[in-house]
């Protein structure tokens, strides 16, 4: 089947969960069934071609960037005389306590205002900083609160970190995850704010606690409230969002990925807008219009069948 090649559209998802109603070995089971709902949009395949020994991975990209920037997803960047270091600050983390959670610094405001200071009097004029865990409740604060941690420094230190990028020329990047969240979070509605399947339970990440958001529902308005909040001196970076497409399967309320595409575009489209660059963790090809900046990039195929 080496030389072969062909294409499979499927218009209507098929979907399953797993139930068990006894909570026994013996009791579970799965359920399945076709929605229908049928997927909205129109598909295309294009095949390029390439002759001769021109079939490397290589070759492949280059004719896919090609084919890329011909369509205007990309524009090709101009040379720049400094590569900007990237630096990522880890922030907080939340640990759990006799009495209570409490939060463990790792770095605060003041000692990422101080490496950047030095940074910047040894003749670095060109940084990409960005914070991770930064926000009230740290790292495991899900979905990311529009709040400096006091335990960081507070508004204070965090407005002389935010200083010292800004007279520098350093970019400063907040990372904020709208994806995923814990499911005990008094701000979390999991009746109405989570995806679900097709029983209309709430679909969980590796851990447990962790649920996954409903992007038609909250990301749009989650980030625009972070970034009325801003005070032009940083940005937001997106996690999540260039690697993570899940449909919802809950029958009341069924939602395919490219409808989640979609959204997020128009948050992006926003983000942009407003902050002048939109930067995002992962590199699906629906973020390369907007994005300049992106971290963790994937280095192989997300194993999704496209439906």
């Amino acid at each position: 089947d080496c030389y072969k090649a062909w294409f499979k559209f499927d218009y209507r998802r098929y979907v399953s969960a797993e139930f068990n109603f006894t909570g026994t070995s013996q009791g579970g089971g799965e359920i399945s069934k076709l929605l229908e709902k049928r997927i909205k949009g129109d598909k295309t395949v294009r095949y390029f071609l390439l002759p001769g020994e021109s079939g490397t991975y290589s070759d492949m990209a280059s004719a896919y960037r090609n084919w890329l920037e011909k369509k205007g997803v990309l524009t090709r960047m101009q040379p720049r005389e400094v590569v900007p270091l990237s630096i990522e600050f880890f922030m907080a983390v939340t640990k759990k306590g006799i009495f209570g959670n409490r939060l463990e610094k790792i770095t605060t405001y003041r000692q990422a205002a101080n490496i950047l200071s030095d940074l910047a009097n040894s003749g670095v004029n060109s940084v990409q900083t960005l914070l991770t865990g930064w926000s009230k409740g740290g790292y495991e604060a899900m979905p990311t609160p529009p709040e400096y941690a006091m335990a960081l420094g507070g508004k204070r230190n965090f407005k002389a970190l935010s200083k010292i990028c800004d007279e520098n020329g350093f970019d400063l990047f907040l990372n904020c995850e709208y994806l995923l969240g814990n499911k005990d979070h008094r701000r979390i509605n999991t009746k109405k704010n989570i995806l679900k399947d097709l029983l209309g339970t709430g679909i969980t990440g590796k851990k447990s606690s962790l649920v996954f958001m409903n992007p038609e529902k909250t990301l749009f308005k989650s980030v625009e409230k972070s970034v009325k909040k801003s005070d032009g001196n940083w940005k937001i970076s997106l996690s999540s969002i260039g690697n993570l497409v899940l449909p919802n399967s809950y029958e009341r309320d069924v939602i395919h990925r490219t409808e989640v595409i979609d959204v997020y575009r128009k948050t992006l489209e926003y983000l942009k807008s407003r902050q002048g660059i939109a930067s995002v963790s992962g590199g699906n090809a629906y973020v390369l219009p907007y994005a300049k900046r992106m971290y963790e990039i994937p280095d192989r195929d997300s194993q999704y069948t496209h439906n």
